[in-house]
């Protein structure tokens, strides 16, 4: 507990300074890097002001599971989470409605090979990109295939509808 107190305050005694563009003009943001209290045996520690500060156009939301540890099979779930929600920055100001990306995008976002998929069979991943879809819903996605899946390659050149309402929002008024 006291290695951990001394490290925190080395961290909380940190500045940070950063130099943005917003508009075409630029922007400093600084701070501590870090601030924590302890009440009792409990730590809580907060990122300093200097986040407040930054314009969140360049970067992209992420939704709060992302920072829970997970379980190793969790993983393809949270990056999944990550990567749709990049695409919904992307283009949440060129279309409206659903947007689509190709499976094959995702597999490799996922890392997933061709080969994994033939040794494992397609219909595996298939239940497994269900259950995710299923489970983003929790974030506020409507993710569903747009074709029938009913061999290998049908699978492979499936394209994947989605929708994020609050994202889609939240960007479009940046």
């Amino acid at each position: 507990m006291k290695r951990l107190r001394e490290d925190l305050s080395i961290l909380s005694s940190i500045n940070i300074e950063i130099v943005g563009r917003k508009k075409g003009k630029e922007y400093q943001v600084y701070g501590n890097l870090l601030t924590f209290d302890m009440i009792g045996r409990d730590i809580y520690i907060q990122l300093g002001t200097w986040i407040d500060n930054l314009d969140p156009h360049p970067f992209t939301l992420i939704n709060q599971n992302f920072f829970i540890p997970h379980y190793k099979n969790h993983i393809p779930l949270v990056m999944l989470s990550l990567k749709f929600a990049q695409l919904c920055k992307l283009n949440a100001k060129k279309a409206s409605g659903e947007l689509v990306v190709h499976h094959d995008t995702l597999l490799k976002f996922l890392g997933i090979t061709h080969q994994q998929i033939k040794k494992q069979g397609y219909s595996y991943y298939v239940e497994m990109f269900s259950s995710m879809f299923y489970q983003l819903a929790f974030e506020g996605y409507e993710i569903y295939f747009l074709t029938d899946i009913h061999d290998y390659f049908s699978f492979l050149n499936a394209k994947v509808a989605y929708k994020n309402t609050r994202l889609k929002e939240y960007y479009e008024s940046m």
